[in-house]
């Protein structure tokens, strides 16, 4: 299945919180993040695996990733002398 496709699986709160998944975030910071409950973010978890057919966070780390929801130029590194 191409990236295009799996992107377009998902709803905007899915890919809002894939995206999250991705940064390392737990359910419960996502919950509190989000005013939702840690319940209702574990579903929605679910049902992203389940729509990706993976079966980890990490795997929604990177499939993230390669969709690009998310930025790490926060990692840049600085230039050691």
């Amino acid at each position: 299945m191409t990236l295009t496709k799996l992107e377009n699986k998902l709803s905007k709160r899915e890919t809002e919180i894939a995206a999250l998944v991705a940064k390392g975030l737990t359910n419960k910071e996502i919950a509190f993040n989000l005013s939702i409950s840690q319940r209702r973010v574990g579903e929605i978890v679910s049902n992203i695996k389940q729509k990706w057919s993976i079966e980890s966070r990490v795997e929604i780390g990177i499939i993230s990733y390669h969709l690009r929801l998310i930025d790490f130029s926060y990692f840049q590194l600085e230039k050691v002398d």
